[in-house]
């Protein structure tokens, strides 16, 4: 069983018109900014993670 690609999209492209059909040109730019903002948070807030987990668990003593 594969990934179904073709149909995700469709149902991505279906929910995000059913939710900006309505909208007028103004809070449809103010809704893709909110989503904007929203990733670009939990982007950094998961890149901040990564970064220390990949830092050494002891220090070097090395003079």
């Amino acid at each position: 069983m594969g990934i179904k690609s073709v149909e995700m999209v469709r149902k991505i492209r279906d929910r995000n018109y059913e939710e900006t059909k309505d909208m007028t040109t103004q809070e449809y730019l103010a809704y893709i900014q909110a989503k904007s903002t929203a990733f670009h948070s939990e982007y950094n807030q998961i890149k901040k993670s990564r970064k220390s987990l990949s830092e050494p668990v002891l220090q070097s003593t090395t003079r």
